[in-house]
C-alpha cells in the first residue's frame, strides 16, 4: 500500500472510531436520560453513527485496507464520551448535553482535518463531508436544546 493510501486508511480508521464511539456514547444517553425527545434524539443519533461507521469502512476496504472494528482503538472521543456518562450520575440533562455538543465539536474537527489533509479521491471527500455535515446538525440541534433547557 502506498504511503498516501495508508494515511488515509488510518484518518478513516480514526474517523470509524469516532463514529463507534459516538454510537456507545448516544445510546447510552438514551438509557440515562428521562426526557422522551432525549431519549428519541439520541437514539437516532446512535444509529446515524453505525451507519456513517458502516459507509467508511466500506470506502477502507475499497483502498485495500483493513476496517477497523468496534474496540481496535482508544482515542479522545472515547474519553469525551465517558465525561458524558459521569453526567448521568448527577441526572442533569444540560450537562449530559453540555458533554454531548463537546463530542460532537470533536468529530466536526476530526473530520475536517480529515477534508483537509487527505489526499483521497473527491468522491471520497465528498463523502466525508456528507457526514461531516450529518454531524454538523446533530451538533446544531444539540445545541437548541441545550439553549431551552439551560433557560
Amino acid at each position: 500500500m502506498q504511503k498516501e493510501q495508508k494515511k488515509a486508511v488510518d484518518k478513516l480508521n480514526d474517523l470509524v472510531q469516532i463514529c463507534n464511539d459516538g454510537r456507545k456514547g448516544y445510546l447510552d444517553a438514551a438509557e440515562n436520560v428521562e426526557d422522551g425527545n432525549l431519549k428519541t434524539i439520541f437514539r437516532s443519533a446512535g444509529q446515524q453513527r453505525t451507519e456513517l461507521a458502516a459507509q467508511l469502512q466500506n470506502e477502507i476496504t475499497k483502498l485495500g485496507g483493513a476496517p477497523a472494528h468496534e474496540g481496535d482503538t482508544q482515542g479522545v472521543l472515547h474519553r469525551i464520551w465517558m465525561d458524558v456518562r459521569s453526567a448521568f450520575a448527577g441526572n442533569d440533562n444540560e450537562a449530559v448535553l453540555k458533554e454531548v455538543e463537546r463530542g460532537e465539536e470533536t468529530a466536526v474537527e476530526h473530520y475536517s482535518e480529515a477534508i483537509d489533509t487527505l489526499e483521497v479521491p473527491e468522491y471520497l471527500k465528498d463523502t466525508l463531508r456528507q457526514q461531516q455535515s450529518k454531524i454538523q446538525q446533530t451538533l446544531n440541534e444539540v445545541r437548541k436544546i441545550k439553549s431551552t433547557v439551560a433557560s
